[in-house]
This record gives structure tokens, C-alpha cells and sequence, in this order.
């Protein structure tokens, strides 16, 4: 940024201190918001993602593949990073519309890099056989066993198909049960988490007692929670990359405000359908 925004800052003809460049705002909301967008990709992607899947494989009984989490998230995670990129763009217009000079500059730099070392050409190998591993049917992704014992059903696996017709256990049953999860899943964590994690471990439960007491499946309600957990993008504290971009000291906290209120507004929206629609397709629903 710094190298990048002295170049704005030599060619815009106005504002010559980088810290107070548009197009400095306009990259750090990109590389936050990006970060936290793209954490929805994977189950492994974010805590809240790990917190929620664990919850609502409990509760269920049914795991969620790395494969199916994929599909069911690409769509919600493609939209979103188009609209802001559109989005950011239009708050914080650059001060140019062409940066001259980046291209040289990254090019040196990628020289003075060298050559990809055995460890850095082995980890790409290394992710892709562990989401393939995830992705083959019957595993969850996880270290665990690959069927979790669900705690208010019988002992017998059953199908997502089978999950609507079986009867219901109390809502009060279920209502202490995800109480009880999210305060184990809490108090392995260390202190001072961020409010996305919380968020996961409070509000998926209440969502899954919901659904239960309603006599409705409760992997859509408990998905689009996880979902809406993980957009958090208004304040610093939202999310761990919110709080690293705005202690740089490049992003002024109105302008992560103003952005931050309309990505809320679009994630939440964008969440709860993407869900809905997606979760029938892949069979999760």
C-alpha cells in the first residue's frame, strides 16, 4: 500500500499524503471484505464456519461434505465479491483511473522472489488432496468420526429425507442441548474472540430449537445463521480482518461504517436466499 499509494499520490495532482487517498480506502475495504467474503468458501474457511458445522452436525447427525459446503457457497461467495468490488468503487472513487508503474513494480519484485521452493510448490498439492479427501462421499472434512452421534435422536443414522418425518424432540430439550454446545464450544476458545465467532455459537443453536420446536428441518435455518454469522462488516471488531485493516491506520472508521451498512444489508439478504436456493439443489435441504 505504501508503495502503491505513493504512486496515487504522485499522479492524482491533488491529495499527497497516501494515508488520506480514496484509493487507499477503496483497497483496504477490498482486501478486508474479500478475506472475509472468501472464508465462506470452505467449512475450514472461518471459525464461525467450524463452530456452526459442528453444531449443526450434532444436532443432525448428518455431516456436511466439503464438496457439498462448496457448491452450496460459490454462488453466495461470487455475487458477493463482484458487488464489492462495484460497490467500494462507487464510495471510494480513485483518485486515477490507472495506476502507472504497478505492473514493473510487482514484476522486480516477483524476480527478487526467485524461484517456487519445494515446501511452497508441495502446499497447493497438499490443500487440494485434503478438500478432495473432504469432498469424497461419506466424509465430512473432519478428524472426527465421519457420522456424529446425534444427541436427541436414536442411535441409527438417518437421511435427510427421514429428518423431516421423525418426530421432534421438545424445544426445550433441544434449546438446552444447543445451549449446552455452545457454551463447550465457547469455553474451549481462548478468551477475547470476535463478535463473528459469538454470533456462530449463540445464535445457530436458537436457529436449530426453532426449527425444531416448528417441526421443520433445521439445516437451512442453521446454514443461513452460519452464513450471516461469518458477514459481519460495518466495525473494526466485526471480524479479525476488519480490525487488522483498520489499526493500519489507512482507514478511516466512517468510511468502513458507510460500506460496512450496505454489505450487511446485502449479505443478509444474499445469505438467507443463497441458502434456500442452493442447499435444495446440492440436497442438503
Amino acid at each position: 500500500m505504501g508503495v502503491v499509494g505513493g504512486m496515487v499520490a504522485r499522479q492524482a495532482g491533488g491529495e499527497r499524503n497516501p494515508e488520506r487517498l480514496r484509493f487507499g480506502a477503496a483497497l483496504m475495504l477490498v482486501i478486508t471484505y474479500g478475506i472475509t467474503v472468501g472464508g465462506l468458501l470452505l467449512p475450514i474457511g472461518s471459525p464461525p464456519n467450524l463452530i456452526g458445522r459442528e453444531l449443526l452436525e450434532t444436532e443432525t447427525g448428518e455431516p456436511i461434505t466439503f464438496l457439498e459446503w462448496f457448491l452450496m457457497a460459490l454462488p453466495i461467495v461470487v455475487v458477493m465479491f463482484v458487488a464489492v468490488v462495484l460497490i467500494v468503487t462507487m464510495l471510494n472513487r480513485p483518485e486515477v483511473k490507472k495506476v502507472q508503474g504497478v505492473e514493473e513494480h510487482v514484476a522486480e519484485e516477483r524476480r527478487k522472489l526467485g524461484a517456487l521452493t519445494r515446501g511452497e510448490k508441495n502446499t497447493p498439492g497438499c490443500w487440494r488432496s485434503h478438500c478432495s479427501a473432504g469432498s469424497c462421499p461419506g466424509s465430512s472434512g473432519s478428524s472426527r468420526a465421519t457420522t456424529p452421534t446425534p444427541t436427541h435422536r436414536s442411535a441409527r443414522p438417518r437421511t435427510r429425507a427421514s429428518s423431516r418425518s421423525s418426530p421432534r424432540p421438545p424445544s426445550s430439550s433441544c434449546r438446552s442441548t444447543g445451549s449446552g454446545a455452545s457454551l463447550r464450544s465457547t469455553e474451549t476458545r481462548p478468551r477475547g474472540s470476535t463478535g463473528a465467532r459469538s454470533c456462530s455459537a449463540i445464535v445457530v443453536p436458537i436457529a436449530i430449537s426453532i426449527a425444531a420446536a416448528s417441526d421443520l428441518n433445521p439445516t437451512i435455518p442453521a446454514l443461513a445463521a452460519i452464513f450471516g454469522a461469518n458477514y459481519g462488516f460495518m466495525l473494526p471488531v466485526s471480524t479479525p480482518p476488519n480490525a487488522i485493516v483498520y489499526s493500519s491506520g489507512l482507514l478511516p472508521i466512517t468510511r468502513m461504517i458507510k460500506a460496512g451498512a450496505v454489505f450487511d444489508v446485502i449479505g443478509a439478504v444474499l445469505c438467507v436466499i443463497g441458502v434456500i436456493a442452493m442447499a435444495n439443489v446440492v440436497g442438503l435441504a
